[in-house]
């Protein structure tokens, strides 16, 4: 019995231990993806535009007023770095994808996850002009944006 109970330890230790190892490799994982030297590299119109048709959009973002103060994640991906990171993946293995089997539309579209994450990304900067909208919305759910802003900071 008192072998059984050493092992039944070990065993829930060593579960333990991997789980905790997983747990940090995750972590690392976030960081490298949203806050290390990689992440930086890989959030710009040099990178993005490796797959997206990105000439037009790049032009009318070097000359908007988001230039120089957000990048590309900043409004594409959601804040956080567990989310950001889990969305930096997701988007990138979806874009590799249709980019390798030929399926990118061009100019590309946005599906209802990328808007609604722009959304929420400009209330995020942009809480103190919502505070006093200038279309009287009483739901900040239902501000959409980008129905007034949509050539912001893209613009044709």
């Amino acid at each position: 019995m008192g072998a059984s109970s050493s092992n039944r330890a070990r065993a829930v230790l060593a579960v333990a231990l991997a789980a905790l190892a997983a747990f940090g490799a995750f972590l690392l994982l976030a960081w490298v993806l949203e806050r290390s030297p990689v992440a930086r590299a890989t959030d710009g119109p040099g990178f993005c535009g490796i797959c997206h048709p990105m000439s037009q959009a790049t032009v009318s973002y070097l000359n908007s007023a988001h230039s120089g103060q957000a990048s590309c994640n900043s409004c594409h991906l959601p804040r956080g770095m567990l989310d950001g990171a889990a969305g930096k993946v997701y988007e990138g293995l979806r874009d590799f994808a249709k980019f390798t089997l030929g399926l990118t539309p061009e100019p590309p579209e946005a599906t209802t996850w990328t808007l609604e994450t722009a959304r929420m990304n400009c209330l995020a900067c942009h809480s103190n002009v919502m505070a006093n909208p200038t279309v009287p919305w009483t739901d900040p759910r239902a501000y959409d944006c980008l129905r007034c802003h949509r050539r912001t900071p893209h613009g044709e």
